[in-house]
């Protein structure tokens, strides 16, 4: 093929991209799928790859390759000692094709795969070689829909020990307690951790997190897609009950939720609030609280990012009454329990009264985001508190299509 050729004689190429040329994968005469022939000459010099073309997933190593005489005269696949990154976008590069691959990057760092499991892809099989093939491998996202077991065996890949982990949940069907508890195993080596709707990461598992990952600088459970995949919660009562270890932390995106709010009775739509949160309590104990959240978040002194919440927007709005009301959204059946309310009531109240003051040492603050928050960061005092001790504020420049971005994952592991 054109890039079988070009691969070639291009021996000191670094970075590959591969968008479809592989749409034809190779076959025998009698039309048994073999490994794509352009595999066999990447380049040893290669750096980084980033793969998203259709291979046949069927394909299994031939016994005998006697039929194979264009095959024949390709040079045995060349060990790629110095590839560090390797992403497969889609369920297309997998079975033996992605395991031949792995065994032959002796020195990757960093790692993006789509999970679809079969009988004939099992994690278990692919977390080995990953193990024992890729023994530098610190960073990995996995998407796609494996099992809680199967997951577990992924995170358990790392023979060094994550320092960045991102995993796409669905509805937090997939991830489970195995998966969390996987996590947790590296909390001592991880710096980045995304879990995007992964729900049974439970308030007590970010706590424990936080309370043994010293090197931890990003921790995002805000979702992206906030009206299908609902965020992580950490409960304000737990998270006053240890000191954190992360103090180098530098991004937090995580509700913090189970508030006392005596002083909020109305919803955004008039109606009563009835929750103990709200119709129990005093101001008092609700503000102690309060200021030892914030005791805990002041030690944080290189934060930049503090993500609280983040409303779901018109379209979310929109669709949210359409799947109420017809139990269908795009030609997909939701039961309602799995969506996401749009507005946050038992928070932190974020006014000077309630403590705020405890944070104006986090001088570095570039982005405080409490959208759809009963909050009062926009009261008169309050922004010129924000003015005189967050100088570097600037919510606008961390929004990609309505919603909080870090550009850290945007450019390491997408």
């Amino acid at each position: 093929s054109a890039i079988t050729e070009l691969l070639r004689y291009n021996l000191h190429l670094r970075t590959l991209s591969l968008h479809q040329e592989a749409a034809h994968p190779d076959t025998t005469e009698d039309d048994r799928p073999i490994e794509p022939s352009w595999m066999s000459v990447l380049p040893e010099s290669l750096e980084s790859l980033f793969i998203n073309t259709p291979c046949l997933e069927t394909y299994q190593p031939l016994v005998a390759t006697s039929s194979l005489p264009s095959q024949n005269a390709l040079p045995a696949p060349r060990l790629l000692a110095h590839l560090q990154k390797l992403i497969i976008q889609g369920p297309y590069i997998n079975g033996s094709i992605r395991l031949d691959l792995l065994r032959r990057c002796p020195h990757l760092e960093v790692l993006r795969l789509y999970i679809r499991e079969t009988p004939f892809d099992r994690c278990s099989v692919l977390a080995n070689v990953l193990y024992e093939h890729c023994p530098h491998l610190t960073a990995a996202r996995f998407d796609g829909h494996p099992s809680d077991e199967s997951l577990s065996f992924l995170i358990g890949a790392s023979a060094r020990g994550w320092k960045s982990f991102m995993f796409d949940g669905t509805q937090g069907s997939f991830f489970g307690r195995l998966s969390a508890k996987a996590i947790l195993t590296h909390a001592s080596t991880l710096e980045n951790v995304r879990l995007e709707g992964c729900t049974a990461f439970t308030s007590t598992d970010i706590q424990q997190l936080f309370c043994s990952a010293p090197k931890l600088k990003r921790f995002h459970g805000i979702s992206i897609d906030r009206l299908h995949e609902k965020d992580l919660a950490l409960r304000a009562d737990e998270l006053v009950q240890s000191e954190w270890v992360c103090t180098g932390l530098e991004s937090f995106a995580c509700k913090i939720t189970h508030v006392p709010r005596p002083d909020v009775l109305i919803r955004t739509n008039g109606r009563a609030l009835t929750s103990p949160m709200h119709t129990t309590g005093t101001i008092e104990a609700s503000y102690q609280l309060q200021g030892r959240v914030y005791e805990q978040l002041s030690r944080l002194c290189k934060l930049r990012h503090l993500v609280l919440g983040g409303d779901i927007g018109a379209y979310g709005v929109k669709t949210l009454e359409l799947a109420m009301k017809e139990r269908i959204v795009e030609g997909r059946f939701f039961d309602p329990k799995f969506f996401q309310a749009g507005y946050q009531y038992d928070c932190l109240s974020m006014t000077l009264e309630s403590g705020l003051d405890q944070l104006k040492g986090l001088r570095d603050m570039r982005a405080v985001v409490v959208e759809g928050m009963a909050v009062g960061l926009s009261n008169p005092g309050e922004l010129d508190w924000q003015k005189e001790h967050w100088p570097l504020l600037d919510n606008c420049r961390l929004f990609r299509h309505g919603y909080f971005s870090d550009l850290f994952w945007s450019l390491f592991l997408e």
